[in-house]
């Protein structure tokens, strides 16, 4: 009968949820991983990944250590908020984007700008602290100096006359920013940054009733994928991608990683809120 597992479905969750659950949000430090920096790698053998602290629920923690071993020849750097903090106001404290960085509401927003300063400056992969990949990062397709993947909804938007006429096969999937790779200095990387600084007076000081999609659409994969059609524009450099997420090896999120919100609440629950000041 179809019921009867559904009902220990039911029954096994709500167990879990009563006696177990509370072992889920037990923490552990994770430190960074350091190795020799590759001098054959186009992309920086380096990934870059942000969090509110070095502690993370177990579980969680547990995944990421299967991913750093997977890549035991990259390093693994995770900032803090006040590292990141600390980083943007050194090496961004001059350009307008940091006044963007300093001034949004949400940490999304924040570690979305930071991801695309510091990959410019160093060059690296990002992934966030709840992905992973189960492909090893050496083994990613690598094209003009990037490593993208796609994520598997649309953009729903038709590209300009001269992008379709110059690449015949153009994907209108929305462009990942949960993890991807640059080498130093890309000119995307430029481009996504500048973007953000020439936009951001349509979002300052609003209050949008669901803030997620429009920060999203600021300095979330939206803005990625706006500025990959401004690249092809200005470059015709036509990137080969890492398929839909990472050719079905990507992990999006990670076991465990729902516990991380007991320290840093999601975004997606806030509404009527700005997202700049």
């Amino acid at each position: 009968m179809v019921f009867l597992p559904n009902f220990k479905k039911r029954i096994g969750a709500k167990f879990h949820k009563i006696f177990l659950e509370r072992f889920e949000y037990i923490r552990k430090e994770i430190p960074n991983q350091i190795v020799e920096e590759s001098e054959k790698t186009i992309i920086p053998n380096i990934v870059y990944q942000t969090w509110i602290n070095k502690e993370l629920p177990w579980r969680m923690w547990k995944e990421i250590k299967k991913f750093r071993e997977l890549n035991h020849d990259y390093s693994f750097i995770l900032f803090s908020d006040e590292e990141r903090d600390e980083y943007m106001k050194n090496s961004w404290g001059d350009r307008k984007i940091y006044d963007l960085y300093k001034n949004s509401v949400f940490q999304a927003s924040k570690a979305d700008i930071w991801r695309y300063c510091i990959l410019y400056e160093k060059g690296g992969y990002y992934f966030d602290i709840k992905s992973s990949c189960e492909t090893p990062l050496s083994k990613l397709i690598k094209s003009h100096g990037t490593s993208l993947t796609f994520e598997q909804h649309y953009t729903y938007i038709v590209p300009s006359e001269y992008i379709l006429k110059n690449n015949s096969n153009f994907n209108i999937n929305t462009i990942a920013n949960w993890g991807m790779g640059f080498s130093k200095e890309h000119p995307l990387l430029e481009i996504i940054i500048s973007n953000i600084e020439e936009v951001c007076e349509f979002f300052r000081d609003k209050k949008f009733p669901y803030p997620k999609p429009y920060i999203l659409s600021f300095t979330g994969p939206g803005m990625l994928t706006k500025s990959y059609r401004d690249y092809l524009e200005k470059y015709n450099s036509i990137i080969e991608f890492n398929g839909v997420n990472f050719f079905g090896e990507g992990i999006y999120q990670v076991k465990g990683s729902q516990y991380r919100f007991l320290s840093s609440p999601h975004y997606k629950e806030v509404k009527n809120s700005k997202i700049l000041l």
